[in-house]
């Protein structure tokens, strides 16, 4: 009788005491699974805003998650502490990528990334949150078109001493750690050129060098600045040069 009771009168997983069946707690205990595992799905999207100094993108979705764990009164709650310590994983590993600790030490402590006792309640533990993310950005996107710039820098570097290789646009953003719609636009607004355009560009560009200053064959060319055929190569070619390999190497 005790025990039937005690599981009448339950606190679910917002910390409040109810008398009601135990149908209706796991149905709301279930309601609010999914709603965690919806944001857990959405969590990886952090690291993606963050690389791309997508600052209103980020505190948004950090104000949503308050808003969604305002009513949880148990600072003991295991999802919720799942969700902040991913987040707060995630927020050290930029702070260490970018060498942020001794500049982010004299406007706001770090422990409670990892100690979060201290928060009354869940509310203030995100706004927490949010204040870093915010304090973060002003450090380290102060200076925006300098990183941008020097994204683009590291993508021509890498193009350059990787001719032979797989260069499209999936293979270069996993060389730079960003998402590939952003490398894309980046690349586009600071040079003016597709990323794919500069890439054959620098492939013609490096076969004219080898046609003028070497004997190496124009199939062994072809396969040194990154084509899959020698057939390929001589087609490209000619449209961005306006004649065959052959041709200009005869022009020497």
């Amino acid at each position: 009788q005790f025990a039937l009771e005690q599981s009448q009168w339950q606190a679910c997983s917002y910390g409040k005491v109810y008398k009601e069946s135990d149908e209706s707690c796991i149905t709301r205990r279930k309601s609010d699974n999914l709603k965690l595992n919806k944001w857990n799905t959405q969590l990886g999207e952090i690291t993606a805003y963050l690389n791309q100094g997508e600052h209103k993108q980020l505190t948004f979705l950090i104000k949503q998650l308050a808003f969604f764990c305002k009513d949880i009164k148990s600072m003991h709650d295991l999802s919720v502490i799942g969700l902040y310590m991913q987040i707060s994983s995630m927020l050290i590993q930029y702070i260490n990528k970018y060498e942020l600790s001794e500049r982010l030490a004299p406007r706001i402590g770090l422990y409670p990334l990892y100690y979060i006792h201290n928060f009354e309640n869940w509310r203030e533990a995100f706004g927490y949150l949010e204040k870093l993310v915010n304090i973060m950005f002003e450090l380290n996107y102060g200076g925006l078109q300098d990183k941008n710039q020097r994204l683009v820098t590291h993508i021509k570097e890498y193009i350059h001493a990787h001719l032979q290789e797989n260069l499209n646009l999936s293979a270069l953003s996993d060389v730079v750690n960003y998402n590939s719609t952003y490398v894309s636009r980046i690349f586009k607004q600071t040079t003016g050129m597709n990323l794919s355009d500069y890439v054959t560009a620098c492939r013609i560009n490096k076969a004219k060098e080898l046609l003028h200053n070497s004997s190496t064959s124009i199939h062994s060319i072809s396969e040194k600045v990154g084509f899959d055929t020698c057939q390929y190569f001589c087609m490209v070619f000619r449209k961005e040069v306006g004649i065959t390999p052959s041709e200009y190497r005869k022009q020497k």
